[in-house]
């Protein structure tokens, strides 16, 4: 069996030469190939050109399953693994598969993936992952149809009911930038944390190749709004929530707080799971982060 490690992961085990000495204590697996969804704005979608070996603007090179675990045997530098699936055919199989093989190291395991129904997620939850990560990733109903595609309102009902019956172990991704309404962001945001589903923002990122190559990512500004509603409806959503000020356009424009009281180093990083950085994704070296790795 073949899988993908991210770039930084396969670096950091010494199985791709070159110097990588950004904080990373996640390694990032990924499973499938040529997904049977279309999202337009991935990588992995079914008529999309990019290069297979891609998700975001990142390289996943492909090793044997059995030599990466036996590098991991003798050094583990991390303190959580994250498996990224491709819902191509036979997915399911592969992630049991790797889940199998990856809780013998005694790691914490998150998983992402897009589950069909809440069988599924517990199975996965049954086999010993800590996490899974049901990303929803366009968060308004009509866009989701538009890009991303299936049925929204299935996807929105077994990540809530992931949620309550998993509580406190599961995630979901949001992508800001594909045309939403701030405050549908900051709705769904809410939503989600008052049900105590962790949210990871993304940055929209145009990869070449996909049918979104030529939209541009979201204005820095707008996103770091974004960035500090969710980090204070993480602390607390009742709290926030009601304090939050939009103009007509349904924008941000106020948060009902003194902003200097906010730690914006903590609300710049990257969310998500425990220990999530997820490296240069949205971004390429040299530019400001949208996402700061720690």
């Amino acid at each position: 069996m073949h899988i993908r490690l991210s770039a930084g992961t396969a670096a950091k085990l010494g199985l791709k030469k070159f110097r990588f000495t950004i904080p990373m204590p996640t390694a990032y697996f990924m499973i499938g190939n040529r997904c049977t969804f279309n999202c337009l704005y991935c990588a992995q979608a079914r008529k999309s050109k990019a290069d297979t070996s891609r998700l975001s603007r990142m390289v996943w090179p492909q090793y044997e399953l059995s030599a990466v675990l036996e590098t991991l045997k003798k050094q583990n530098p991390f303190s959580r693994f994250c498996i990224q699936t491709v819902s191509s055919k036979g997915y399911k199989e592969e992630a049991l598969i790797l889940i199998e093989k990856l809780s013998r190291l005694k790691t914490p395991i998150s998983l992402s993936v897009r589950p069909q129904n809440m069988e599924e997620v517990k199975t996965y939850f049954s086999q010993g992952i800590e996490r899974i990560g049901i990303a929803v990733d366009v968060i308004s109903p009509e866009l989701f149809k538009k890009y991303r595609g299936g049925d929204y309102e299935k996807h929105i009902e077994i990540l809530f009911n992931a949620a309550k019956e998993f509580k406190g172990r599961v995630s979901t991704h949001v992508i800001v930038g594909l045309g939403e309404r701030e405050k549908d962001v900051i709705d769904f945001i809410y939503q989600c944390y008052t049900r105590d589903i962790e949210v990871g923002l993304f940055s929209f990122t145009p990869v070449k190749g996909t049918a979104l190559e030529r939209l541009p990512q979201p204005d820095m500004r707008a996103y770091r709004t974004i960035q500090i509603a969710r980090y204070l409806l993480k602390k607390d959503p009742k709290k926030y929530y009601g304090k939050f000020l939009y103009n007509e356009e349904e924008k941000l424009i106020d948060f009902g707080i003194d902003v200097s009281s906010v730690n914006l180093s903590e609300a710049f990083k990257t969310s998500g799971c425990p220990g999530c950085t997820r490296p240069f994704y949205n971004e390429r070296p040299g530019k400001e982060l949208y996402n700061v790795f720690m």
